[in-house]
């Protein structure tokens, strides 16, 4: 999810549903909050951007379509499997050879799917050989942790409970403050995890 997160997003990866709750309107004071978690926010990617190696474009583009055709494959495969399971239960004779025909095609798709996520593997460990002095670093995990803290719960959400009173902004400084909590929350599923055990 890292490298994800270095190249523009995790939505490359996977489609993430998530329960997003409407934001309370803000006062002045919760816009004016909600800049400046939006400049932490922001502050904290540049640093990260500027620490993160850089790695090959072409690399991560080659990766990604490798990646999209693996999910192709798996998708064939599942139709071949299906194609196999239902091949005809009438006449023997026919039967037979739908089912032969049905197997290969299982079996060729099989391979297909060997060969891609082969040559993909090739692909993910270059990027990771590239990026690894990081992976195998703990220098910016503060700052990596803190960056996805603000990114999910967001500036507008953190800055509608912040404006509630001095006790819930100094709850808010405080999250911000502490590496450890902040882990221990995205261990445990980020910022969203509470609000969807409301529902």
């Amino acid at each position: 999810m890292l490298i994800a997160m270095m190249f523009g997003g995790t939505s490359a990866w996977a489609k993430e549903v998530r329960v997003v709750e409407p934001e309370a309107a803000l006062t002045e004071i919760g816009r004016k909050l909600e800049a400046r978690y939006a400049e932490q926010l922001n502050a904290l990617k540049e640093e990260i951007l500027k620490s993160a190696p850089q790695v090959d474009g072409q690399l991560v583009a080659a990766l990604l379509k490798a990646y999209r055709q693996e999910v192709s494959l798996s998708d064939a495969l599942r139709k071949a499997s299906v194609a196999e399971l239902k091949a005809g239960d009438k006449d023997p004779k026919i039967d037979a050879a739908k089912k032969e025909a049905a197997r290969k095609a299982t079996a060729e798709a099989e391979e297909a799917i060997r060969q891609a996520a082969t040559s993909s593997l090739d692909l993910y460990h270059a990027v990771l050989k590239q990026v690894g002095t990081l992976l195998a670093s703990d220098r910016l995990d503060a700052q990596l942790v803190k960056m996805v803290v603000l990114a999910e719960a967001t500036p507008g959400g953190l800055a509608a409970f912040a404006q509630q009173g001095e006790a819930q902004e100094a709850l808010v400084e405080k999250l911000l403050s502490d590496t450890d909590l902040m882990k221990q929350m995205v261990h445990a599923g980020g910022a969203g995890a509470a609000s969807m055990d409301r529902r």
